[in-house]
């Protein structure tokens, strides 16, 4: 399946190239947003869809430089690492601008003070893993469960401004025209897979063995009562001056088998040409027309399918950082 092809790959895809960028078009990507998060079982408020497709590599270190990613929330709907830095670069951060930390209660376990926390950090000599591998991901995914749904909604366009806002002044001398949406969503298998920095050392990981831990939870969560990631997440070194939420990949959602099916019905065949312009279809083809109540009703049809063993990024869910591990 070529990389034209993989834009189709669900709603998102089939819309993320005519939606994507477009502001004033937000309403029916959210609408596939909500739907999807909902379907999934998730908060839309922390999941976020990917830009386009990305097909899964078998590689612990792509997976993990996914997970290392920081973000801006800048984007209502997609996940936008642009304006980033990565995690373990943050936390860093944190270490060497902390203080001692002084427990109340002194029979606290050594692991749990900042000396032995940083001196974890240098032992990782810059390879930052986490506490899963590709291989578990790819191990899960015959496993999981399938996803199966169909949404219907309806979008009203201007004819002369496609997907455009409506407003009393774009109304004078335009035509509104409804589009009746239907997607029938197929995911054979479903994945939500969480990981976290590597922590503890875990000897039946064979893949972990030549990584060293480098994160300290209790330690993190410490530097977060200190408010230390609000000094952070404020320097300009590290984000825009708009000083955003900075927010931490907490898992990855993937999907495998997929087989999508999107039907779009208008009286306009001029939207439906509009719209097809965006998709890998030939218009000839995927438009077909018939008579209903003395009008035509013109139909856009699009379909795609991803055979099994080619799992794909659908999207990520994402936590604030003051929140992450601070529990």
């Amino acid at each position: 399946m070529n990389n034209k092809c993989l834009y189709c790959l669900a709603f998102l895809l089939l819309f993320t190239k005519l939606l994507y960028g477009q502001p004033d078009n937000g309403i029916m990507i959210g609408y596939w947003h909500k739907t999807l998060a909902r379907q999934l079982g998730v908060s839309p408020q922390s999941f976020k869809l990917s830009q386009g497709s990305v097909t899964v590599l078998r590689s612990s270190n792509w997976m993990w430089s996914i997970f290392d990613t920081i973000t801006a929330d800048t984007s209502a709907y997609y996940y936008n690492p642009d304006q980033h830095n990565s995690f373990s670069d943050y936390y860093g951060s944190l270490l060497s601008r902390a203080k001692p930390i002084p427990f109340a209660i002194p029979v606290l376990a050594d692991s749990c003070q900042l000396n032995t926390a940083i001196l974890r950090y240098i032992a990782a000599n810059n390879q930052y893993a986490w506490d899963k591998t590709i291989d578990q991901l790819f191990a899960k995914i015959p496993l999981s469960h399938g996803l199966h749904f169909i949404a219907d909604t309806i979008m009203q366009t201007i004819t002369d401004q496609l997907l455009k806002p409506l407003s009393i002044n774009n109304l004078l001398g335009l035509t509104i025209t409804r589009v009746n949406v239907s997607i029938s969503c197929d995911f054979g298998r479903a994945l939500i897979f969480n990981s976290s920095p590597y922590a503890i050392a875990n000897p039946n990981n064979f893949a972990l063995n030549n990584y060293s831990p480098w994160f300290t939870p209790c330690v993190y969560k410490n530097l977060v009562v200190q408010g230390l990631v609000a000094q952070a997440v404020r320097n300009p070194l590290e984000i825009s001056s708009t000083k955003p939420v900075f927010k931490a990949c907490i898992a990855l959602v993937i999907a495998d088998s997929i087989n999508v099916s999107l039907k779009l019905q208008s009286v306009s065949k001029t939207i439906l040409l509009q719209i097809a312009h965006y998709f890998p279809v030939n218009p000839d083809g995927a438009i077909t027309s018939k008579v209903v109540n003395k009008g035509i009703i013109y139909t856009l049809t699009a379909n795609t399918s991803s055979p099994a063993g080619n799992p794909i990024l659908i999207g990520v869910l994402l936590m604030p950082v003051n929140l992450l591990y601070s529990r």
